[in-house]
């Protein structure tokens, strides 16, 4: 099998997924591309629809550590804003760009920024949010 079957890709898709991240072509799709995809719709319960649309939005995902990155980043945004699972997922499925930024660094910010200047409580930012 390969990534184009796996998220039954159009040939322009797989293209574009290409132009964004030449290295996909040497990644081992068993090794790194199918436990990567396995875990990221497992974790966020998606559906095939889903996880195509998110990788199709953001081609890095598929270089992207799970454990090292995804993980860690899911784990504190859904802490931070007390998110259930279909609310993490909703976010993700809303804005997939959310996967490639660092919690620390990016979000957490972001988010106080924004609860400040709107002197938000923790439940107004998640609705915001979410």
């Amino acid at each position: 099998k390969s990534l184009q079957e796996r998220l039954s890709l159009s040939e322009e898709q797989l293209k574009k997924m290409v132009v964004a991240l030449p290295s996909v072509l040497s990644l081992s799709f068993e090794s790194n591309i199918v436990p990567s995809l396995a875990a990221l719709q497992s974790r966020l319960s998606l559906d095939e629809a889903q996880l195509k649309k998110i990788v199709t939005a953001l081609p890095p995902v598929l270089g992207y550590s799970y454990e090292s990155n995804i993980v860690p980043s899911l784990a504190a945004l859904q802490e931070r804003l007390s998110l259930d699972e279909a609310q993490l997922k909703k976010i993700v499925n809303r804005l997939p760009s959310v996967l490639a930024l660092s919690f620390e660094l990016n979000i957490a910010p972001s988010l106080a920024a924004i609860q400040e200047r709107l002197s938000l409580s923790d439940g107004q930012l998640r609705k915001v949010v979410v």
